[in-house]
């Protein structure tokens, strides 16, 4: 099993308010089977809620600000073509190093294969032979795999394929590991079996560094359209509705899928609670439900 505990991703739960952040961190904290957050960055940096305990590590997200810079140059992107968007990119991390640096705390960043539709594999191993060139200390770098671009579906991110995201992995010598996020795989193919298929892919490459559960949705729900990259919380739990598609036992054949692999993986979830107005208590009881299902489907 992996050898740390769960890494949360609870920002779509507390959004912007540090008054919920610091209710989910309290509720969070006693809990042995927790080792940190899924932060995002993003204008403010990288902010940490208060009350994290001293021995927790966090994982940096850079999806949020990826997205936001992509909407407004989509040449912007660590896998673009366009050496000035690409460049672009590539010195949103060198900003982002110095604050990992600073912050001391951080496990883990996950950074991605943008731009949109015009990603380039190798444009992807130039920027990574860069940013891997830098003293990053002790936290680990991660590819977060995000749908790729597709011409018969619509996409949600429509960066690099798996394969492709491998092969620029392979050019920089092993210095970065791949990230499944359940849902993103998913998101992909509209077909619940493709997650496992690239845990498992990342997994015999040697390359597997992490896991991430968040859920999605075959039909229009609470948590937007059908497909809508949204953290739905898993199939079964009381915030999920009845289109979640991640059940408790595909938790299990991903988690099983990477074999010997998930001993060196980050395993994590990340999910959102709707509607919005739902009371404090109520969100945090959910976010927990679904630590639970995750925790007890980990191989012991």
């Amino acid at each position: 099993m992996s050898s740390t505990g769960l890494v949360i991703g609870a920002y779509p739960v507390y959004g912007t308010s540090a008054e919920v952040a610091a209710a989910c961190v309290a509720a969070l904290a006693p809990r042995p089977d927790v080792s940190g957050l899924e932060l995002p960055y993003g204008p403010a940096g990288i902010v940490i809620p208060d009350g994290c305990p001293e021995g927790w590590r966090h994982v940096v997200t850079c999806i949020g600000d990826t997205m936001v810079r992509m909407g407004a140059d989509p040449l912007v992107g660590l896998a673009s073509p366009d050496a000035v968007g690409r460049r672009t990119a590539v010195d949103v991390i060198a900003g982002l190093r110095d604050l990992v640096e600073a912050a001391g705390t951080i496990a883990a960043i996950e950074i991605h294969s943008g731009p949109r539709e015009i990603a380039s594999g190798a444009a992807l191993a130039e920027s990574l032979e860069e940013i891997v060139s830098w003293d990053w200390g002790t936290t680990r770098l991660l590819l977060e795999h995000c749908d790729r671009w597709r011409d018969d579906l619509p996409v949600q991110k429509g960066f690099l394929s798996v394969a492709d995201e491998l092969a620029a992995l392979a050019m920089v010598g092993g210095k970065v590991d791949l990230c499944i996020n359940w849902a993103r795989s998913v998101i992909e193919s509209r077909d619940v079996a493709t997650a496992a298929e690239h845990v498992a892919a990342a997994a015999a490459a040697g390359r597997l560094g992490g896991i991430m559960f968040s859920s999605v949705a075959d039909a229009d729900s609470a948590y937007g359209a059908a497909w809508a990259d949204a953290h739905l919380p898993p199939a079964g739990t009381g915030a999920a509705g009845d289109a979640s598609l991640l059940t408790e036992e595909l938790v299990r054949e991903t988690l099983a899928a990477a074999g010997d692999s998930l001993a060196g993986a980050i395993v994590g979830l990340k999910i959102g609670v709707q509607p919005a107005d739902r009371p404090t208590e109520e969100r945090i009881g959910h976010l927990l439900e679904t630590v639970d299902l995750i925790a007890r489907s980990l191989p012991r």
